[in-house]
Parts: C-alpha cells; sequence; structure tokens
C-alpha cells in the first residue's frame, strides 16, 4: 500500500495534497466501499493518471491520508506534551490526557471512517506512538513515580483514554463537552502513577 513514487518538487507535493484531500472528502461522503481512484481524482481536480503516478491504487491513497492523518494527531500531543514538559505532575498528567482528547478531535469524522477502513495494524501504530512520546515524558520524572514500568504505565494510560472517549462518544457524549471526564482520568492516572 505504499505511495509508487515521492513527490519532490512543490508542485508534485501540493498535486499529492489535492489527492489526499479529495480522499478525505471522498470517504466522509461516499464511504470505504464506494471510494475509488476515479472518485478521489475527480474530488481532488486531477486527472486519475496523474493520481497512479504517487498511488498504485485507492488503498495506498488511504494508507498515505492515514499517515498524514496520524502525523497531525501526533503533532497535537506533542504540542501538548511540551508545554507541561517542568510542569508539577498534577499539570503534566492533565496536559497528558488534554493531549490525548485534543489528538481524537483532529477532524474526528474522518478519523472514524479511517479506523473503520483501515488494517488494525496501521490504527495500532497510533497508540504505539502516543505511548512512545507518553512513556518519554515519564521517563523523564521517573522520581515523581511509583511505577516503575513507564511502557507499562503508558499503555494503560492510552487506553483508558482511548476506551473512555469512544465510550464517551457512542454513549455519553455530554462528556466529551465539559471537563469532568477529563478530570476524572487524571485523578485515576496520578493514583496510578503518582509516588505517595
Amino acid at each position: 500500500m505504499s505511495a509508487r513514487r515521492k513527490p519532490g518538487q512543490e508542485r508534485s507535493r501540493a498535486m499529492v495534497s489535492a489527492i489526499l484531500d479529495g480522499c478525505a472528502r471522498v470517504l466522509l461522503e461516499d464511504g470505504y466501499d464506494r471510494a475509488s481512484t476515479n472518485r478521489i481524482a475527480k474530488a481532488a481536480g486531477v486527472s486519475v493518471g496523474s493520481l497512479y503516478q504517487y498511488f498504485s491504487n485507492k488503498e495506498a491513497v488511504i494508507a498515505a491520508l492515514a499517515e498524514r492523518h496520524l502525523a497531525e494527531e501526533m503533532q497535537v500531543l506533542a504540542e501538548a506534551l511540551a508545554t507541561s514538559k517542568d510542569a508539577p505532575l498534577p499539570e503534566t498528567a492533565d496536559a497528558v490526557i488534554r493531549g490525548l482528547f485534543a489528538a481524537h478531535q483532529v477532524n474526528p469524522a474522518l478519523h472514524a471512517v479511517l479506523v473503520t477502513a483501515l488494517p488494525a495494524s496501521l490504527l495500532a501504530t497510533v497508540k504505539v506512538r502516543c505511548c512512545e512520546q507518553i512513556t518519554e515524558v515519564m521517563n523523564a520524572r521517573r522520581d515523581e513515580l511509583r511505577i516503575e514500568d513507564t511502557e507499562l504505565a503508558a499503555f494503560i494510560l492510552v487506553e483508558m483514554v482511548d476506551s473512555s472517549l469512544q465510550a464517551a462518544t457512542v454513549e455519553r457524549q455530554e462528556y466529551l463537552a465539559d471537563d469532568r471526564l477529563i478530570e476524572a482520568l487524571v485523578e485515576v492516572t496520578l493514583r496510578f502513577i503518582q509516588r505517595d
């Protein structure tokens, strides 16, 4: 599902970006099953031949779109974590949880479509990258933590937040409109990781 060639010039990068934007529109409007390279090219305003210069099929376009979406999510998380680097642990925990929430809010409609369209291995990459960033934050604060296995702690934290977000999105959307869910998750996190 890899791209055929990488765009080198600005004009080529702009075309690939337009193709990915077109792919996102097609997925949101028509769904994965109805998406095709012809529909994606039309939505992008390029010829299907131009699309095939960079992508071998619709799966390759969707995989590239997912990579771009993942990079955007990781950037949001990284920015949230950077703001709390030297803050007290409760503020850092709050920033981590809010960063995970913010990452999930990067085009949530597209995220929902990609979750159903992509292989589980690619989706797992999102959680792995989140865990890596959070593990790095925890490793820098080891003297404040009671848990020794920071990779395990990061895994549990990411799964806890992801499960809570998914459930709230489906069952209790009012929890997403205020800070109650975030505050509860921060409290649980601190009880789990913070040294007494």
